[in-house]
């Protein structure tokens, strides 16, 4: 399930309800025509214990950013998190959507996403 919300001038938040768990893209907020979405901040934290994964945020199927997160472990919880400001933003290309997918199966991650959509020039 999608927990996507645009705000006014067109700020955006996104927090998954769910976990993935596989390496099917997760949309993160839809495309616009004649609009391009920019990242400025991801969180993700996986909660398996035996699979560490990298989140990759793309503009449609393009990379523009990545987190690593760890296998849970009690002892040590800060790995499993990952936290990035962009200070320069993460482009999306104009038109297309922002995805997360992990490149492997079977973490257990959460990942919300913040950012502006701003008109293409």
């Amino acid at each position: 399930m999608i927990h996507s919300s645009i705000t006014a001038a067109g700020n955006w938040q996104y927090a998954s309800a769910a976990d993935i768990t596989d390496t099917t893209a997760v949309e993160v907020v839809a495309a616009k025509a004649g609009y391009r979405h920019r990242v400025t901040g991801a969180h993700a934290i996986n909660t398996d214990t035996a699979v560490g994964t990298i989140v990759q945020i793309r503009t449609g199927t393009t990379v523009i950013g990545n987190l690593f997160v760890a296998p849970f472990v009690a002892a040590a919880p800060g790995d499993s998190t990952d936290d990035d400001e962009y200070s320069m933003p993460l482009i999306g290309d104009v038109g297309a959507n922002i995805n997360v997918i992990c490149v492997t199966t079977s973490a257990q991650v959460r990942v919300s996403v913040q950012g502006v959509t701003v008109k293409a020039s």
